[in-house]
């Protein structure tokens, strides 16, 4: 039977390069047509800044980081950089392009591998990074058989227990591989053998990565890195190897505003955010118009009409008064919300966190309340069901299995419920947050706010960030007694909302955005004219390139747009 599953899945694979091969156009029809737009004639000029841009892209079928990197790319050419691409060309045996959705059974995985899933991915890279135009480095040219071999057998040898914090060369493959596997499965565990399987093939994966990455950095001279995410396998790996060489090291993701961009230096954002500087923006002097804006712009998010990710439902209730019915909610009690985030996302490891997880904080803050009778209202993060991989592993599901029934004054909102998270936020006498984004804005709203987690609103003097779980439970009870929001916190969380939605969120104005998808967007045919030097040149490009050539902040200037 194995023997056959394996035949026909072969059998796909070969017939799947064969309608690539002749039906490519029709297949990648939504993309921009790259050949047509750059002329390659543009881009002969001396090099200025003698310096060599490595963009890790690594993937081609994801279409908004593609089209993104390319942008990027092209514009930092037209400054006189070297602009290098690294493609992954079907080397490696698990990424975080796949997921379980990926296959119809994880048995196909173990089979196959993800070579069904890489013909798209290669496909598109080859036929959008022009070589006339880029250096194209690939994965398997930077590899021999030597490598697999101490690869596999490297990765055979760690015992289950330690892969997790797995070193390789001093740098911490373990800890993104773990994490790519837990986005595999959509979950925060791994709770099988099958699991442990899959977790093998992406340390496998890590350890080619870190391979390529150094031999490439080395043998071209890379002065900056520039990557998606940096996090899972590749782009956690290329990121950490590249540090760990002194390379530069710059992470971009699109955000939720419309159009809009984040870049960081030197690590990924989830961690990179936690630390920013506050003279960044603590000095800002904002105008009223200013506090206009932002309130306006979180006003907006209740919707989601000026961004083009967002997970708020359409049909949302803005009724507390008909929820608190329902749920008999004392109203004359302290309404305390906690908001969680997603289970498998970005798991990696922050040396601030004082619980081991997001689990065991909803499950000791619910003890907390219990035993003090606290009213909690739990709201599970929408995207659970509405983000672009649903988890697998849900926080009701948890709360069930820990508690057969929980008192009336513990209230969860489910994921697909239609109160808004921001009626809640209105209603609340204080918020606790994990990792969510959100708690920046509860603070600009008004609210005090526990940082139970990550969040990037911590070290910022705006929520109370626990140094220990005893500081977390008293912030709790101070806050029943006293939850109000101090004038001076409230608006320095005003002022750095503005700073993290209009400055650090970097607007691109050459883009088009496509709808009905996640921050998808196409550009138009005189993209030159508008990404090359000159005053004509869109701001948010020449903030980009002046942070990755002469590393300078990624903040948008104070102009409007």
């Amino acid at each position: 039977m194995m023997f056959f599953r394996k035949l026909i899945l072969q059998s796909k694979i070969f017939l799947k390069r064969i309608y690539y091969f002749f039906f490519y156009k029709k297949i990648f029809a939504n993309f921009p047509d790259w050949k047509k737009i750059l002329d390659k004639s543009n881009f002969i000029r001396p090099n200025n800044y003698k310096k060599n841009i490595l963009i890790a892209s690594s993937f081609g079928s994801n279409k908004a980081t593609l089209n993104g990197e390319i942008i990027f790319a092209s514009a930092l050419k037209l400054r006189g950089a070297n602009v290098h691409f690294l493609a992954c060309n079907e080397a490696l045996t698990a990424c975080s392009e796949v997921t379980f959705k990926s296959f119809n059974h994880i048995e196909y995985l173990f089979l196959g591998g993800i070579k069904e899933h890489c013909i798209h991915c290669w496909k598109s890279s080859k036929l959008h990074l022009n070589p006339e135009i880029f250096i194209v480095h690939k994965y398997k040219d930077y590899l021999d058989k030597s490598d697999l071999i101490n690869a596999r057998k490297t990765v055979d040898e760690i015992e289950d227990c330690k892969l997790k914090n797995f070193t390789f060369k001093k740098v911490k493959i373990g800890e993104h591989a773990y994490a790519g596997a837990l986005r595999f499965f959509a979950r925060g565990d791994l709770n099988d053998s099958n699991s442990y399987k899959v977790l093998r093939y992406y340390l496998f994966s890590a350890i080619l990565t870190y391979l390529v990455t150094k031999r490439v950095l080395l043998k071209n001279k890379i002065s900056t890195l520039v990557l998606n995410h940096g996090i899972y396998v590749p782009q956690g790996i290329i990121a950490e190897t590249a540090s760990s060489l002194g390379v530069n090291v710059v992470t971009w993701l699109p955000t939720y505003k419309k159009s809009c961009f984040i870049f960081t230096h030197k690590e990924t954002y989830h961690k990179h955010l936690l630390n920013e500087k506050t003279t960044l923006w603590k000095n800002l002097k904002l105008k009223n118009k200013d506090i206009v804006e932002v309130k306006k712009y979180i006003n907006s998010r209740r919707q989601g009409y000026d961004d083009w990710i967002s997970f708020q439902r359409k049909n949302q209730s803005f009724n507390f008064k008909k929820f608190a019915k329902e749920k008999s909610i004392n109203l004359k009690k302290p309404i305390i919300s906690l908001f969680t985030n997603v289970i498998w996302d970005a798991q990696l490891f922050y040396d601030q966190n004082i619980f081991p997880n997001m689990i065991e904080w909803i499950f000791e803050t619910i003890d907390f309340a219990i035993t003090n009778n606290l009213q909690l209202i739990i709201r599970v993060h929408p995207a659970e069901l509405t983000g672009s991989l649903p988890s697998r592993q849900n926080v009701i599901d948890e709360i069930n299995k820990k508690y057969k029934k929980l008192p009336k004054n513990i209230i969860i909102v489910a994921p697909n419920d239609k109160l808004s998270s921001y009626t809640l936020i209105d209603n609340s006498s204080f918020c606790i947050v994990y990792a969510s984004t959100i708690a920046s804005e509860i603070a600009a709203m008004g609210k005090s706010v526990i940082a139970g987690g990550e969040t990037w609103i911590k070290n910022k003097s705006i929520s109370l960030d626990p140094k220990n779980k005893k500081q977390y439970f008293k912030f709790i009870i101070q806050l029943t007694k006293k939850p109000k929001l101090s004038t001076s916190r409230r608006y320095r969380a005003i002022k750095y909302a503005y700073h993290f939605f209009f400055r650090r969120m970097i607007p691109i104005k050459c883009i088009n955005i496509l709808p009905g998808e996640f921050s998808s967007f196409n550009v138009d045919q005189n993209l030159i004219s508008q990404i090359k030097p000159g005053k004509n040149c869109d701001k948010g490009i020449e903030v980009i390139c002046n942070g990755i050539l002469f590393g300078s902040e990624f903040i948008y200037p104070a102009e409007r747009y």
